[in-house]
């Protein structure tokens, strides 16, 4: 097969997955990128990054379509965010290959538990009460956020802001360091720590990584690790990918494609540890 066919599939299929399960692409386009055709970890991060703003793109327009993204929100967490995701590009750039590469491998360990956690979450987490029945007290910073999906309008509080922003600074160091969506901490951040119901935080996080992707990818442009043909061959996948994916994690309960993906992850992170070693 053609090389540029296959960035392209590997693209898609990164764009497919990571929009549905709402960890973004790079947990799938790195490794994939690195174990299959043998490309340079640096090279691979950097690729995801500015696949990450056509995700972005794309993703966004289907979820604001349905008034899933908290702008507010997002926009409040992308300022620490920028910061983490500009740290965290820069000291990849002197890392060593195998040492981003362990990283790469833990991470991918912690998002299949961290997907596991959300399938056998509490089911009222997604569904908060109707707007006479809910709790409309909130602390510092605290603000309100709605959300209708073939149902009554729902109301939510997202609570405990300040710490959201201070982790956020985390989700973006990450993010920038190896290439991935700030969703794999993010979504977890807004959803346990903000009590934001899952989908609202996954959207949100889809419409915060083209900041952050944009912010890592200068590093390394500055550094001159951008590779053209991998990097277009990808946005050309992923731009088709996450927008299809978008429209199905929308519409269906994608628990038997996230069980595919908590599998590959923890096989594909096994063979990056030996890999790395």
């Amino acid at each position: 097969m053609d090389p540029v066919i296959g960035f392209i599939f590997i693209g898609w299929c990164s764009g497919f997955l990571g929009s549905m399960v709402g960890l973004g692409g790079g947990i799938i386009m790195v490794p994939a990128l690195t174990m299959v055709y043998g490309v340079d970890i640096k090279t691979a991060i950097s690729a995801s990054l500015v696949s990450m703003i056509a995700t972005s793109v794309m993703a966004s327009s289907v979820f604001a379509k349905k008034d899933l993204i908290h702008f507010k929100l997002g926009l409040i967490l992308i300022t620490t965010t920028i910061v983490g995701s500009f740290a965290g590009s820069y000291l990849a750039i002197f890392l060593r290959g195998p040492v981003l590469m362990m990283l790469f491998a833990t991470l991918m360990v912690i998002a299949a538990f961290s997907m596991v956690y959300r399938i056998y979450r509490r089911p009222d987490n997604d569904n908060p009460s109707p707007d006479e029945n809910i709790d409309h007290s909130s602390g510092f910073l605290d603000i309100q956020g709605k959300y209708s999906l073939e149902g009554p309008t729902r109301v939510y509080v997202v609570h405990r802001v300040p710490a959201n922003i201070v982790l956020s600074t985390f989700a973006g160091c990450l993010s920038g360091m190896l290439g991935v969506g700030g969703g794999i901490i993010q979504v977890p951040i807004m959803h346990m720590v903000g009590r934001v119901p899952i989908k609202i935080a996954t959207a949100t996080s889809s419409f915060m990584i083209g900041f952050t992707g944009l912010a890592g990818a200068l590093i390394y442009f500055l550094h001159d690790q951008i590779s053209p043909v991998i990097t277009a061959s990808m946005v050309i996948g992923i731009i088709a990918g996450s927008y299809l994916g978008s429209r199905v994690a929308v519409k269906a309960q994608s628990i038997v494609i996230s069980w595919i993906l908590i599998l590959a992850l923890l096989i594909t992170s096994t063979r990056m540890f030996a890999k790395a070693w």
